[in-house]
């Protein structure tokens, strides 16, 4: 069996963590907080099986979309993962 798939997923507005109110953190409230920009991301895919064999592969963040996905303890925002290929072959006892 040959299939083909396609993964479309938005992540909506968010805020990050900001900084905390003091070195300690000792009240939990945080300041400097910011939105990040929603995204999506496109990733597609192709397997094929013959019986307990699997082997599939495709591409992940196929636009290649540039992204932050939180803030570091020092204030930088850390980017997500761009445009990857993989591979898998699989066996099902």
């Amino acid at each position: 069996d040959l299939h083909t798939f396609a993964n479309f997923t938005y992540f909506s507005r968010s805020k990050d963590q900001g900084e905390p109110t003091d070195s300690s953190n000792s009240t939990g409230k945080f300041v400097n907080s910011t939105w990040q920009k929603e995204y999506y991301i496109t990733d597609l895919g192709i397997s094929y099986q013959i019986g307990a064999f699997n082997l599939s592969g495709g591409i992940k963040n196929l636009f290649d979309k540039k992204y932050y996905t939180y803030r570091d303890k020092s204030g930088n925002y850390l980017p997500g993962e761009g445009r990857n290929y993989y591979a898998q072959f699989k066996y099902d006892f």
